[in-house]
């Protein structure tokens, strides 16, 4: 789990600009943190996280400011995929071999 704040700070720091909230007293409320359960994935495939959260925020920044800046979307997701394979590869990800 991850505070909110956590992902827009890091994101700030692959895509630089300004944040603030703007949310109204009568919005829906937006949860604090962040979850993702991988706990499926790690008892039946054996899967674990290859990159950490810094890196896989970054990435994920990056994928779409340049995809802004007119980048083709399929080809970064490729190299995106194969920098991600071989980084598993480099940390003896059993699924990656």
């Amino acid at each position: 789990n991850r505070p909110v704040r956590d992902l827009v700070h890091h994101v700030l720091q692959h895509w630089p600009g300004e944040w603030s909230a703007q949310a109204s007293s009568s919005a829906l409320h937006e949860a604090t943190l962040l979850g993702l359960v991988i706990d499926k994935a790690v008892n039946l495939l054996g899967w674990r996280p290859t990159w950490d959260f810094e890196t896989a925020v970054g990435v994920t920044t990056q994928w779409y400011r340049q995809v802004h800046e007119g980048a083709d979307p399929l080809a970064l997701t490729r190299a995106d995929i194969a920098r991600y394979q071989d980084s598993a590869v480099e940390a003896d990800q059993r699924w990656a071999k």
